[in-house]
């Protein structure tokens, strides 16, 4: 599998997860069944940024991967700051992954090379 067509199949959920996004996207099972797919998908992309130039678009992709990865793996009340921050954050970026669009100034995807060595 190559990375496009893992963002092919995957963009229109993750989109409309993204347009959805509320505090109920913690702790949510299907959330978490979905991202589980996008990751097992991953795993069979052969060639990931850093190791090849980043397509449009799919820092966007991957900034909201992690960031409802986050989210479902915490619990915060309702009201948190923080909270509120990261999904207003996801709702403004569905149309900028609708677009293949890249990531506002400010933002960046932690790309790991693992094939790179670790300074020690």
């Amino acid at each position: 599998m190559d990375a496009q067509e893992l963002m092919e199949r995957h963009r229109p959920q993750l989109i409309e997860t993204l347009r959805n996004a509320s505090p109920a996207v913690q702790g949510n099972a299907e959330i978490m069944e979905f991202l589980s797919r996008v990751l097992d998908d991953e795993e069979k992309v052969d060639v990931m940024p850093p190791r090849r130039p980043v397509l449009p678009g799919e820092d966007v992709f991957w900034w909201c991967v992690e960031q409802l990865l986050l989210l479902t793996d915490i619990v915060r009340p309702a009201t948190d700051p923080y909270l509120l921050m990261i999904i207003e954050d996801l709702k403004s970026f569905a149309g900028r992954l609708e677009r293949s669009e890249p990531l506002p100034p400010g933002y960046q995807v932690g790309w790991l090379d693992f094939d790179e060595p670790i300074d020690g």
